[in-house]
């Protein structure tokens, strides 16, 4: 796999935006094997900076496009090295405009029309915004540089015989609905029975497992941001927490019936403070009144029988489950760290 040169355009607007896009650069470099052109990195006084730009503007494979109010300004003006930048932009998404993947528009600040200028408004961004989770949104930005797509195409099916009835498509579509049904039945048949239950049970045993191991390991790597977790398992619940960044996540599994899935659920409930395994032990007064978030999931099994949670109509694997906790945590030990 080749490695894609990056270089990221972005505009002066304070200290901390610029420290904000040299980490970026950093953790492309280190985590992810991009190598990439930064002002920050090649440039010292006494270097010209529009020849910097227009060499790497020619070298890069790709070019991180980073979206702030203040870019925008910046380039609708042309204005210093921003505008100077986004006027070489403009002209080359304009030659490449229906198969140029090269500019991928970044949003860092604002709402898309406040923050980009007119002609990247028209393209896909990727949000990078102080709301979103930080580590996830890394990744799939390496993953799109590299062009490694979230979805893979299905292979081609053979060419229809359109003289056949088989290729009536309303007969194809009423086909493809009673195999679905019929397949909604068999899983339903699985999750009505003792089996339906023990893989929920095993599966939730994944999660906690899977929870534990992870705290284990980012308590290693980081002794000392107080990564800390805590569980038990009885007959019929599981429960857990884990700690970080002065926050407290709680994993709840409750088991409704001794034979059937039905009415089981999986609980997990986000709390600012770091809160005792047992809420009993604290005083209805000192009592968290609301969670920062709070999510129910139950128990399904989707295609393949590969077993999921489901919650608000969306589906969920367990690793999903294990990477929006710890991101969820490590944003707030970053957020204690900034405070501290």
């Amino acid at each position: 796999m080749n490695r894609p040169t990056t270089f990221i355009s972005y505009a002066y607007d304070s200290p901390e935006h610029q420290r904000w896009v040299r980490q970026l650069a950093d953790d492309l470099m280190s985590r992810y094997g991009v190598p990439v052109l930064l002002d920050q990195y090649e440039l010292e006084a006494g270097h010209e900076l529009t020849y910097f730009m227009e060499s790497a503007l020619e070298r890069a494979d790709k070019v991180l496009v980073i979206l702030t109010p203040g870019y925008k300004n910046k380039a609708g003006d042309r204005q210093g090295g921003a505008g100077f930048e986004y006027s070489m932009i403009s002209k080359e998404m304009m030659a490449t405009q229906v198969s140029g993947d090269k500019f991928i528009p970044v949003l860092r600040a604002g709402q898309l029309e406040e923050a980009a200028p007119l002609y990247v408004q028209g393209r896909l961004y990727h949000d990078m915004r102080p709301a979103e989770p930080y580590g996830p949104q890394l990744h799939k930005l390496a993953k799109r540089l590299y062009n490694e797509p979230d979805l893979v195409k299905p292979a081609l099916g053979p060419v229809p015989d359109f003289t056949s009835p088989a290729t009536d498509p309303n007969l194809y579509e009423l086909q493809q609905l009673s195999a679905t049904q019929r397949e909604s039945e068999r899983l339903a048949g699985i999750l009505n029975s003792e089996v339906g239950l023990d893989r929920a049970i095993a599966e939730s045993r994944r999660l906690f497992q899977l929870l534990r191991e992870k705290s284990t390991r980012y308590k290693e790597a980081a002794p000392g941001f107080g990564f800390y977790f805590e569980g038990n398992d009885s007959y019929g619940e599981q429960q857990c927490r884990i700690v970080a960044g002065r926050h407290t996540v709680m994993v709840f599994w409750r088991q409704a019936y001794a034979n059937i899935v039905d009415g089981s659920t999986l609980r997990v409930v986000y709390l600012p403070g770091i809160i005792p395994f047992n809420l009993g032990q604290i005083p209805p007064s000192e009592r968290p009144k609301h969670p920062l978030r709070e999510k129910t999931y139950v128990f399904d099994l989707g295609p393949g029988e590969q077993p999921q949670w489901k919650a608000d109509k969306t589906f969920y694997s367990t690793d999903d489950l294990v990477q929006e906790i710890f991101s969820f945590l490590v944003e707030k030990v970053k957020q204690a760290q900034q405070q501290a």
